[in-house]
């Protein structure tokens, strides 16, 4: 076993990156564990918003980010070329007045850099089997046996967190059922900051 830690975060997505980031500029020792051998390749959460780019700045990615990605003004929405509205999406009472759209994987690398900043590593290939708790604090139980003693433990791991599953939690929705299809691709035209086409071909949601 090893010796105890006071935070141990399960999932280095955006959140559990920021939360690292957190404790460790104000000298909390944490440890960040997640299952993946790499970080995601894939777009998933694309779209920073004003309040998440507050907290960026305290943790002090905000001008990276900001940088990295394209500031969205206005959303165009359209259903067979014809236009169904315009949304302006500048008007937050925030020193941010607008959401960054910027893939996850970006968020992630320019996060885990800022982490490595303040003396913490992503512990890859590290993944969650169950977890106890007593007076003491918890015990992590890793799928490679390994045994991590803490004050606390974080589940940052999404929405089949295994943490969550362990405390006999389940993750709220609406109960409306929702079908969706989100595809990554390429441009097939040049794009400035007015304008972006972009093509995709994706299978619909079954």
């Amino acid at each position: 076993m090893s010796d105890p830690t006071p935070v141990v975060i399960v999932g280095a997505g955006p959140v559990g990156l920021a939360l690292a980031c957190e404790l460790a500029r104000r000298a909390v020792p944490v440890r960040i564990l997640d299952k993946l051998s790499v970080p995601t390749a894939e777009s998933r959460a694309a779209v920073v918003h004003a309040r998440t780019l507050e907290a960026f700045s305290r943790i002090g990615v905000v001008d990276e980010i900001v940088a990295a990605g394209q500031r969205t003004t206005g959303l165009q929405m359209y259903a067979d070329r014809v236009s169904l509205g315009k949304f302006d999406l500048g008007t937050v009472d925030s020193p941010y007045p607008f959401p960054v759209t910027l893939p996850q994987d970006e968020t992630e690398r320019i996060l885990t850099a800022r982490l490595a900043t303040l003396g913490v590593t992503v512990e890859r290939e590290r993944e969650l089997a169950g977890l106890e708790q007593d007076a003491s604090g918890v015990r992590a139980h890793l799928k490679s046996g390994e045994e991590i003693r803490s004050d606390w433990i974080v589940g940052t791991d999404g929405s089949h967190s295994t943490v969550r599953g362990a405390l006999g939690l389940r993750l709220e929705a609406p109960s409306k059922e929702r079908r969706s299809c989100w595809a990554t691709s390429k441009p097939t035209t040049s794009w400035t900051a007015r304008r972006c086409t972009r093509s995709s071909r994706a299978t619909p949601a079954r």
